[in-house]
């Protein structure tokens, strides 16, 4: 991964020990990182965290150890199944862009989800999981990569177009139900995105962008990363 992501190159990530579902990197913070404060920024940080699903906000999986909940990592890069005893089951968004053969191919871990479906656990994709939650992702060169089918959702990569920006959530249902503020970052298209919506959705400035991701029994998705619950 990190010879393909000039970013990574520039910020001198170092891979420091690597295993089947583990991969431990390091890299050292340079004068040019810094913000104004003198702290790193943001981006910096979430850097050493991006896989196909690494980008997850720390704060909101605090919110859910304070909480009582035991949280069970596993890697779909490596075919490993989420947990059957699983009460919820959170794909957080990263790069499924660079890993859609092995991401397609990954059998295990995609019966998991079906399975876990059928039974009715929670399931929720953010942005790249919601991606893989969906029937297809087509790649930048217009491949077919087919993928969970739990909702009625393709994307694509082919025509690539950037869309960004702070949003405010209203939900009236699923495991995040309520009012939350969020943030939209993706260069997808959804070709497809057919069933109930999850959210309405306003951007920073308060102009109703619609509606955005699906609820398809228990199983619930959006291109959006939540950052905080407001009501």
């Amino acid at each position: 991964m990190l010879s393909l992501d000039p970013f990574s190159t520039w910020l001198g990530i170092e891979i420091l020990e690597c295993e089947i579902g583990r991969c431990k990197v390091g890299l050292t913070i340079k004068k040019d990182m810094l913000n104004s404060m003198g702290k790193a920024h943001g981006g910096i940080s979430y850097s050493l965290a991006d896989t196909a699903f690494g980008f997850a906000y720390e704060h909101i999986m605090h919110g859910w150890r304070d909480a009582g909940a035991e949280i069970i990592p596993f890697s779909p890069l490596a075919d490993e199944a989420a947990s059957q005893d699983a009460d919820f089951i959170y794909l957080p968004g990263g790069y499924p862009e660079l890993h859609l053969p092995a991401l397609s191919a990954a059998s295990v871990f995609q019966t998991s989800l079906r399975r876990a479906a059928e039974r009715g656990c929670l399931i929720y994709g953010e942005c790249g999981g919601y991606m893989v939650l969906g029937s297809a992702i087509y790649g930048a060169d217009g491949t077919y990569w087919p993928m969970a089918n739990l909702l009625r959702l393709t994307t694509s990569f082919a025509a690539p177009k950037r869309t960004l920006g702070y949003r405010f959530l209203d939900a009236a249902t699923g495991p995040f139900a309520g009012q939350w503020t969020g943030h939209e970052y993706h260069v997808t298209q959804a070709i497809e995105e057919t069933g109930i919506p999850l959210f309405s959705v306003t951007d920073s400035l308060g102009e109703d962008r619609g509606k955005a991701g699906l609820c398809a029994g228990s199983v619930y998705g959006s291109y959006m990363h939540l950052i905080a619950k407001t009501a």
